[in-house]
């Protein structure tokens, strides 16, 4: 009998010692494929959160930070919004999850009465800077208080307060973005029609459409290597004024000085967290938001997803790793914000 017993025991410190031992190799795995890839989030995050998620435990009361509420105090960063006083612009930079925001909106928007979800033209190329803001201003003058406007835009300042809109945005680790990026414009998705994406990149010629990211990095392509894809996001948040072209250091400086105007910044590896921290700054817009994404999330991630992508190479990684430094920079900015205002609401975790 007592053979018997140890017997037993020995078998099942066996299956324990051999489930720990392939959850080391796995979480190795994950680890080595975010190296390659450039993204510095682990894809056991995103489980851990999803975990999260199916618990319904949101909400905890975390230790308050006096540093971060100093720092947000007379900015629009973190303070929820009462009411439907204004029109929200989303700030969408490509390939960061805005037609996925977007999709939730309309399944919100007879819910919560969101007076209009309305596209705004490509307007992330440069431009004079008074042009744009009387086209952003004719265009949230023509639906009431409560609308959504989302596209491809930069941050438009505004010196009279009650013209300024509610500004939301997300990012996405930038190789990350810019690799899906790159496949997207040559093989699309379930939602593009690939040859209309073919035309905005056949000017670089006919081989490029059919070129690797790291063939495209190895011949200095400047759809890859270029400062307009670079610095992407630096640009996007500091605006159109020309300091945010000529001078990439001023487009960083500034770009964090606009994150003030943002309700909030999120981060597409955290997006079930933006979307609860969305939830309670602006719950009379998007209250429900949680629930509806995780209930078609399945759907989403099947249309919007990247038909072909392949990982790039280490050295592709280093070389635009280097070129992309600024934008790295504010990303992490913009990322440790977001993750203090995330403890200042108490969601998700204290961390």
């Amino acid at each position: 009998m007592r053979k018997a017993r140890c017997a037993w025991v020995l078998i099942g410190f066996s299956i324990v010692s051999a489930a720990y031992f392939l959850l080391i190799i796995r979480d190795e795995h994950s680890e080595w494929l975010d190296t390659r890839t450039g993204s510095r989030v682990r894809q056991a995050l995103f489980k851990s959160e999803h975990l999260l998620s199916n618990t319904k435990v949101y909400y905890h009361n975390c230790p308050e930070d006096p540093e971060f509420v100093a720092s947000i105090n007379n900015t629009a960063y973190g303070h929820q919004v009462e009411g439907k006083t204004n029109n929200v612009v989303y700030v969408s930079v490509p390939k960061c999850g805005s037609r996925t925001f977007v999709w939730v909106a309309w399944i919100l928007k007879d819910k919560n009465n969101i007076s209009a979800i309305t596209d705004l033209p490509y307007l992330l190329a440069n431009s004079e800077e008074n042009k744009m803001k009387s086209l952003l201003t004719e265009k949230l003058q023509s639906v009431p208080p409560g609308g959504l406007f989302h596209g491809h835009i930069r941050f438009i300042g505004f010196t009279n307060p009650a013209m300024m809109p509610v500004y939301v945005s997300m990012l996405r680790d930038p190789l990350a973005r810019h690799v899906s990026w790159y496949y997207f414009m040559r093989f699309g998705d379930a939602d593009m029609d690939v040859n209309k994406l073919h035309e905005m990149i056949v000017k670089e010629g006919v081989s490029a459409v059919n070129q690797t990211y790291d063939e495209c990095v190895e011949r200095g392509r400047p759809s890859c290597t270029g400062e307009y894809y670079t610095n992407i996001n630096i640009r996007t948040f500091c605006g159109y004024e020309e300091k945010c072209i000529t001078s990439p250091e001023y487009a960083l400086e500034q770009a964090k000085r606009n994150l003030d105007n943002f309700l909030v910044v999120g981060i597409v590896e955290e997006y079930e967290s933006f979307l609860r921290v969305i939830e309670r700054l602006l719950p009379s817009m998007f209250g429900g938001a949680i629930h509806d994404y995780q209930a078609n999330k399945d759907e989403f991630s099947a249309v919007s997803k990247t038909s072909f992508k392949k990982m790039p190479s280490a050295r592709s990684v280093e070389i635009m790793k280097e070129r992309m430094k600024l934008d790295y920079e504010f990303y992490d900015y913009v990322k440790e914000r977001f993750h203090k205002l995330k403890r200042h609401l108490g969601v998700d975790r204290c961390i």
